[in-house]
Order: C-alpha cells, then structure tokens, then sequence
C-alpha cells in the first residue's frame, strides 16, 4: 500500500457548513497513509467531574504543553460550547480512543479537522507499533476532495444516524449517505447486515455453512450500499476465517484470511493490529474446535 511522501497529501480549508475540514493536496490511491499524527495529550476515556480529578488531570496535561500546543488545542471546535469554548468539552468533542477498549483517548489536532460522512472515502485508527493515530485512504481520492471519515459506527438507519450526530456532535448529518434518494432500501441493508451480524455466533457453532453464506451476502450488501471502507469487509472475513478453522476446514480457511489481510492492509496499513492479526490468524484458539467438516461444497 502507499505511505505518505515528502509531498503535501492534504491541507486544512474551510467547508462551507462545516468550519474546517480536509482536503486532498493531490490524488490518492487507496491505500494511501494520509496522516500519521501522535496525541498532543492523552485523558481518561471516563473523565471525572471538572469541579474533581477531572480538572486536576486536565491542567497537568495542559501545563505540559508549549504556547504553540496550547494555541493548537483551543483553536480545535467545542461543539458543546461553540461561543465560549472550554477545555473539556473540547476533548469531548475531539478526542479519539486509542484503540479497541481503550481506557485512554487522544487530541490529534490535524486529524481532528477531517469531517463526518457516513460513506467515507477514508479510514482512522489507531496504531499501537507507531503510538499514532492513522488515517488511510478507502477510496481513490481526487485531488481537492473532503477526506472523510465514519465518527460512529453500526449499521443504524439514516434517522437514528442523524440523531446520533445530533446528539454527539451537535450536526445534522447531510451526507451523500444520508440524502440519498433510496434512503428506505439503504436503511433495509443495514439492518440486513446487523441482522447477519447479530447471527453470526450462533451459526458458527451450529451451521457454519449458514455463516459463510451470511458473510457473503454482508459483502454483497456493504457493495450495494456504497461503502468502501475496507475494514468493515476485514471484520467479516474474520467472522468467515472464524467459522473455518472452527470447523478444521483450514484450506478455506487461508481463503478468508488472505481476503481479511488485504482489506485491513488497505485500511490500516501494514503495521497495523488488525492487519499483523490477519498475517497470524493459523493459529487461531479456536482451531479445530467444532470437528472436521468440508465448508466449500
């Protein structure tokens, strides 16, 4: 996949309706490392009250910082208090988990610019070997292109998304995913896809051959619908990896994670845990687990 070079590969601009965003200094080809930024600080994912521990975790992280830090942080959007921003609801607004389970989110204030959409053209993660956060490209990027990400995940319908960003991050999303003109069949297979997903553990240990065909028809949908973020893809050829070695079908098995290595690689780079995941998945605890069983006929 391609890495960042010494040419610019994006600018902050501003979006009209959206303050600041990202755009594309130039084309990008999928897999492309937009950025690589480490945290200007890190805070508990559970912050205390501001009037306790909070504030005192707070103005340790903030005395820490250079003039030119600080000037960084405050510039950054407090969608709770647009007029009068104020430290914590800053990090509200702007901070990302480090990691699946994290205890522990960041403030990255290049990455905190890039916007919402809920078809992104790129995804951000982060990496624990690089202790940064990374955004990699999903699609071709034209140059001059918003480079977007998806803030929430799950498959809600385009009400409950619209909602949710209402409520998290005080926009009204009006993205090409939400104006759309099938809205209803867009809202049909996302909840197609939870339901595949929700079933998937009870298929793997009772009829895998059921697994792998809802982890097909996932595939199928995630296409229909327009997304590209690759991802999503390496989680269900991780549900289908699953069922394989499970069933002691393990020349299937390297199929799907072949297919899983490949969408993480584009998605989060070759250092990434997903992707290292995928390169080491032969030895997965559940080898073997539920009999021998041919998967492909």
């Amino acid at each position: 996949m391609s890495d960042t070079s010494i040419q610019p590969l994006f600018r902050v601009a501003d979006i009209p309706g959206k303050g600041k965003g990202l755009l594309a200094a130039r084309d990008l080809k999928r897999g492309t490392l937009i950025i690589a930024e480490p945290p200007l600080f890190t805070m508990p994912n559970f912050i205390p009250s501001v009037a306790g521990a909070g504030a005192s975790i707070l103005a340790s992280r903030m005395d820490s910082l250079s003039p030119a830090q600080k000037s960084a942080f405050y510039a950054l959007h407090d969608c709770h208090n647009p007029k009068a921003p104020q430290p914590m609801t800053i990090i509200h607004t702007n901070a990302l988990p480090l990691g699946v389970n994290a205890t522990n989110g960041g403030i990255f204030p290049t990455i905190a610019r890039k916007n919402h959409a809920c078809l992104p053209n790129a995804h951000h993660s982060w990496n624990s070997a690089r202790q940064m956060e990374v955004v990699y490209a999903v699609a071709e990027i034209k140059a001059d292109t918003e480079i977007l990400t998806c803030y929430e995940g799950g498959w809600q319908g385009r009400d409950e998304r619209r909602q949710m960003s209402w409520e998290k991050f005080k926009f009204w999303c009006n993205c090409a995913g939400c104006t759309r003109a099938d809205v209803n069949e867009s809202d049909a297979r996302r909840a197609r896809i939870r339901q595949l997903e929700d079933a998937t553990p009870l298929r793997l240990q009772t009829n895998p051959k059921a697994a792998l065909a809802g982890v097909r028809e996932q595939i199928r949908l995630l296409d229909e619908e327009g997304i590209v973020d690759t991802s999503l893809k390496g989680r269900f050829f991780y549900d289908a990896f699953q069922t394989c070695v499970a069933w002691s079908d393990f020349e299937f098995a390297k199929k799907w994670a072949g297919l899983g290595y490949v969408s993480y690689l584009i998605a989060e780079g070759p250092d990434g845990e997903n992707t290292l995941q995928a390169a080491e998945n032969k030895r997965h605890r559940l080898a073997g687990a539920m009999g021998i069983k041919n998967l492909q006929a």
